[in-house]
Formats: C-alpha cells, sequence, structure tokens
C-alpha cells in the first residue's frame, strides 16, 4: 500500500531550518559495524517516480540541497553515489566518525500554472535553498 505523505508538525521527524519548506523525512544514513547503511521511513517507496527537492542534514544544519525527477531513490542512494564524489564522500566521513545524516524531501506544490504555461519550481527551490544555507556539500551559487 502506498502512503502520500505530507508534511509533518515540528517533532522528532522534522528540522526546524526545512519545516517552513515542508520538507518531511525520508530516510537516515547511519554507521553499522563501520559501513555506511540507511534506513527509510514508513512509506517511503524508492521505485516510486515523483518529482522532489531534497536535503541532506548533520544535526539539523543543511548540508547538501539537490532535486530529482526520480524520486528518493536519488538522495537514499548517496552512499552508493561516487559519481557525485563532494557528496558521497561528506555523507560516508560523516556517517563513519559516528554522526547520522537525515534525508528530508518535498514532492508537493512543484509545479504552478502562470499565463497558461506549467512553471516548474523545482530547480528554482533547489537553488533558492542552496543560496540561503550554503551547504558545504553543494557548488556555490553566484547571483
Amino acid at each position: 500500500m502506498e502512503v502520500e505523505l505530507t508534511a509533518p508538525e515540528a517533532d522528532s521527524n522534522s528540522n526546524p531550518s526545512l519545516n517552513p519548506f515542508k520538507f518531511y523525512k525520508i530516510g537516515t544514513f547511519l554507521n553499522s559495524n563501520g559501513n555506511v547503511d540507511r534506513t527509510t521511513e514508513p512509506g517511503i517507496l524508492l521505485t516510486k517516480r515523483l518529482p522532489i527537492v531534497y536535503s541532506l542534514t548533520i544535526n539539523q544544519k543543511v548540508m547538501y540541497v539537490g532535486e530529482s525527477v526520480q524520486g528518493y531513490r536519488r538522495p537514499l542512494n548517496y552512499h552508493k553515489n561516487e559519481v557525485m564524489r563532494k557528496v558521497y564522500k561528506g555523507l560516508r566521513d560523516s556517517v563513519l566518525q559516528g554522526q547520522n545524516v537525515e534525508v528530508f524531501a518535498r514532492s508537493r506544490d512543484l509545479e504552478m500554472q502562470f499565463e497558461g504555461l506549467n512553471i516548474n519550481l523545482r530547480v528554482s527551490l533547489e537553488m533558492a535553498l542552496i543560496k540561503l544555507f550554503s551547504p558545504p556539500w553543494n557548488n556555490k551559487i553566484d547571483d
């Protein structure tokens, strides 16, 4: 059974920095006997394709912001993604030093109509959040 998730109220599965942007927790990377492992929140389906904006955080600090049309699979597989070296190394090093990396996402209201055109807000939200938080695992975005 597929569960549609909405932004939770502030609780242990939320991040105060991301709450205003309607992000919800989708998973955690953690150290499992010297290896990076992943847990997934209930109702999160890795196979479902949907547009999302996501964030990797450590102790509520935003470390990376990204976007995907592939759904939850991309952000929840960074522990295997050696192509994105900066994110892969940051995540791996942090987890192996004992820090959990939490993953949050937003999947709703990422498109709008403007004068009869479909406007994609996903990339714009990603860029705005990168400018706001200056995450260390992202490349800097110039104005």
